[in-house]
């Protein structure tokens, strides 16, 4: 057990969702990191609950804060069977080992979890030519179907293989996934964490990258083109005040808008249609970037046709609804920035 009077504790909730993490807990991290505070100490002595989603998160804010900040973050997780058997069986202690600081020998035994509720964690893929973005299409389609069938072997965690009864929509879950998958370790220039797990009313899954971002990355793919709003008019109409999250959130719909029209032209799976097919199902969706999210719920977006000509108008359709409450909105503008692309997904089952 961490002893506080030697640490800087961080104590967290009863019950953490990505909401919670995002809302409440990584100001508190980026803040004590900022100021750097010595011997952090995330406390889950209270925690009973925490979502599939949060996970590859926590591990992130590890990695930033070794890799980035120099300052190894430690664990007192406690003695909760539950929650020691969530993070064993996910595999989420195994990569914590070289992450956090803990001692996994003094946590208590606990019983296996099935097989397939594991983390997933692909590294950065290291031969990706520099040049990536200027050589010939051909030369580029191979690479991007060399990655396909990599993933396609053991890479994809079994669960999310069997997304659906209905073979013929299984394939084209999986196919999607793939693509996604592929095109983070891609265009995100950093490794990537994949989690998958049933609830008892829906299956959830999250990718996650810790690499350049949306912006970043169109500017590598050469798409330039803003969104048709006036941003400060946009600002004022919403009373927001933070203009880097504001911008952060358009840069979740450009990518959006560009994964649409290059669909036109590849003929393959992308963002837009991960959006889609899982909204056709009433799976929720949410896509954060940086220090912004935008949720498109299964029931919100369920049989909408508008982003089907442009996604600037769904922009107008969840900005109309857009709270400060933010637990509540489809659009979410944090204080605090966690570095790359986090994609969370909930499929009723």
């Amino acid at each position: 057990m961490i002893d506080f009077a030697e640490s800087y504790p961080i104590i967290l909730p009863e019950k953490i969702n990505s909401y919670v993490f995002y809302d409440k807990i990584l100001s508190k991290i980026i803040k004590a990191l900022d100021s750097q505070q010595k011997n952090i100490c995330l406390v889950f002595r209270n925690t009973r609950h925490i979502t599939t989603h949060v996970l590859p998160l926590l591990l992130g804010v590890g990695l930033i804060a070794d890799q980035n900040y120099k300052n190894k973050i430690s664990l007192d997780i406690g003695y909760n069977l539950d929650l020691n058997r969530f993070l064993r069986g996910s595999k989420f202690l195994e990569f914590a080992q070289g992450v956090f600081d803990f001692n996994k020998e003094e946590l208590p035994a606990v019983a296996k979890m099935a097989n397939e509720h594991k983390i997933t964690v692909l590294p950065i893929k290291e031969d990706l030519p520099n040049d990536f973005y200027s050589i010939p299409t051909e030369q580029k389609d191979q690479i991007i179907a060399y990655e396909k069938s990599f993933l396609k072997t053991d890479k994809i965690p079994l669960i999310l293989r069997n997304l659906s009864s209905n073979p013929k929509q299984a394939k084209a879950y999986l196919a999607i996934l793939v693509e996604i998958i592929s095109n983070t370790r891609i265009h995100s220039r950093s490794g990537c964490m994949i989690f998958g797990q049933t609830g008892n009313f829906s299956l959830s899954i999250c990718i996650n990258d810790f690499g350049i971002g949306f912006d970043q990355s169109l500017k590598l793919q050469g798409y330039n083109v803003d969104l048709p709003i006036n941003i400060l008019g946009e600002m004022k109409r919403h009373n927001i005040t933070n203009k880097d999250s504001f911008l952060e959130l358009l840069h979740i719909f450009r990518a959006l808008e560009y994964s649409r029209i290059n669909k036109e032209k590849t003929k393959r799976y992308n963002l837009f249609d991960l959006k889609n097919e899982f909204n056709k199902n009433r799976a929720t969706i949410r896509i954060h970037s940086e220090s912004a999210q935008i949720v498109f719920s299964g029931d919100r977006c369920y049989g909408c046709n508008k982003h089907c000509e442009s996604l600037f108008e769904c922009y107008y359709c969840l900005m109309d609804d857009y709270k400060k409450e933010q637990e509540y909105s489809p659009v979410r503008l944090y204080d605090e920035s966690l570095q790359g692309v986090h994609i969370e997904a909930e499929l009723p089952i």
